[in-house]
């Protein structure tokens, strides 16, 4: 029974009904993430994980795939058990750990020369904040995309993370920067360019 859930949850129900974004997942979920990409191995990996991915409707971003401690788990799961494998209890800290106070978004960005994407920029705005990223890194050089030899030309990755909480050092108070059950926007910044502004709806994804 809770593999059929687990199956209707990815296929049949709208994005808007789906669970809320887990930052500190609990025994119980964590298994629920691996069972959900073990059992759903038959079916495309674009399919299985679309509760991740956000569309653009601006001609110079593709997609945006949000990087969760669910997701970690459900990807690595899938990949893992298409080849026959378990994902190993040292994997799963490793993959949780990973995600605990930062939230990762893999951002597909199309440009004309190979190197276009390398001073590209990205910020998080929530609220009234406007919030740098803790790490980031663009892709050097482009890979020819779905249009080549037309414009655009090529494709190119940005990964970014924000702090969506901080903990004092000597308090070990928490404090949220962000609310990772939250919309927030991403703002992606290319050189000589106006900035690109895409709404993502943390709330509607694990």
């Amino acid at each position: 029974m809770k593999k059929l859930i687990c199956l209707m949850a990815f296929f049949l129900f709208p994005l808007s009904l789906a669970w809320s974004f887990q930052i500190d997942l609990t025994s119980a979920q964590i298994q629920e993430a691996i069972d959900c990409g073990k059992i759903n191995n038959g079916n495309e990996y674009t399919d299985v994980m679309k509760e991740w991915r956000v569309e653009s409707n601006n001609n110079k971003v593709g997609f945006i795939i949000v990087d969760s401690s669910f997701y970690y788990l459900a990807s690595f799961s899938y990949l893992q058990s298409k080849k026959y494998q378990e994902l190993l209890p040292k994997e799963i800290k490793e993959l949780i750990s990973r995600s605990k106070n930062e939230v990762f978004f893999n951002i597909y960005v199309y440009g004309n020369s190979i190197d276009f994407a390398e001073d590209y920029h990205v910020v998080l705005k929530y609220k009234d904040k406007i919030i740098q990223p803790k790490t980031k890194k663009n892709e050097s050089y482009a890979s020819t995309s779905g249009y080549w030899p037309n414009d655009p030309a090529y494709s190119a990755m940005l990964n970014y993370g924000f702090l969506f909480r901080k903990q004092d050092s000597k308090s070990k108070k928490e404090t949220m920067i962000f609310n990772p059950d939250d919309t927030i926007t991403l703002t992606i910044i290319p050189p000589n360019d106006n900035e690109i502004n895409i709404e993502v709806d943390l709330s509607a994804m694990r």
